[in-house]
C-alpha cells in the first residue's frame, strides 16, 4: 500500500503504531500465518528522510510485548515486487 505522509515524525510514529499492531515486527519471514522468504516486513520510503529513519519506527515499536528486537527491512523505495496473481 502507498500512502504520502506528512513530513512530522509525530505523525509517522502514529502510523507505525498502527502497523506494528497489525503485524509483529519481531518475527521474521512471517506475516500472518504465511511463513517464508516471501513475507517479509519492510518500511520503504521515497525520501531518505521518510518512513526509513529508524529512530522513527524503533519509537513507534517501544512497549512490544515481547521485548524482543524488530525484523523489520528498512530501506528507499526504489525497487518495486511483484505480487502474486490470484484468479
Amino acid at each position: 500500500m502507498a500512502h504520502q505522509l506528512a513530513e512530522s515524525k509525530e505523525q509517522v510514529t502514529v502510523i507505525l503504531k498502527a502497523c506494528f499492531k497489525a503485524i509483529d515486527p519481531t518475527s521474521p519471514n512471517r506475516q500472518g500465518n504465511d511463513i517464508d522468504t516471501q513475507h517479509r516486513t519492510g518500511l520503504r520510503a521515497r525520501r531518505e528522510a521518510s518512513v526509513c529513519d529508524r529512530r522513527a519506527w524503533q519509537t513507534a515499536y517501544n512497549g512490544a510485548p515481547d521485548g524482543s528486537n524488530a525484523q523489520v527491512e528498512e530501506d528507499p523505495c526504489n525497487t518495486k515486487s511483484k505480487a502474486e496473481r490470484f484468479p
